[in-house]
This record gives C-alpha cells, sequence and structure tokens, in this order.
C-alpha cells in the first residue's frame, strides 16, 4: 500500500444526516461490509450530496494486512479507529479533499 503513509489526511465516505444539535451530524460508514455509526462536527465533513459526503480523517498505520485511520468524532462501536482492509482502501478513499 505504498500510496498511503501515516499523518496522510484521507476522506472516508459516509452518509450524513441531520443531528440532535447544530453543526452536529449522525454520519453511517460502511467499511468491509460492516458500519460504524457516530456523530460529527460540520468541518469534518465534505458534502457531495444530498445525504451523501465524505469525513475527513487521518491515516494512524499502514502495513500490508491494513490500514489504521483515525475518524474524528463520537461513535457507537468504535473509539474511533477504523482498519481497512488494503482493497478497501484503494477504491474507497478520497485523497484529494479540500480543506
Amino acid at each position: 500500500m505504498a500510496k498511503f503513509r501515516p499523518d496522510q489526511a484521507v476522506g472516508i465516505p459516509c452518509e450524513i444526516h441531520p443531528g440532535a444539535f447544530g453543526g452536529e451530524y449522525l454520519v453511517s460508514i460502511r467499511i468491509d461490509g460492516s458500519e460504524i455509526s457516530g456523530f460529527a462536527q460540520e468541518p469534518d465533513l465534505v458534502r457531495t450530496g444530498d445525504r451523501m459526503g465524505y469525513i475527513r480523517s487521518k491515516v494512524v498505520e499502514v502495513d500490508q494486512d491494513k490500514l489504521s485511520v483515525r475518524i474524528p468524532g463520537s461513535f457507537f462501536t468504535t473509539t474511533g479507529v477504523a482498519f481497512l482492509s488494503p482493497d478497501w482502501a484503494k477504491t474507497n478513499l478520497q485523497t484529494d479533499l479540500a480543506a
């Protein structure tokens, strides 16, 4: 996975729904057949459609079998670190998000 490196900014595709508070959104991320859901703040999201977009994330670690990515926000089933397969990462991560 030479394309990715630690501390690299990436976008993970997600569904975006209104949250309970202003500037907060409920996000659903589908990775390798599982789903991560939780809350993220507006500055961490890039919209690409009405309910679709990317959540700005950061690569933590890269090895042959997985890519570890830190996702900002508060999630129900993870501490904010997701483990991605190399194939999923190459196909789904966005690397040229505007700031």
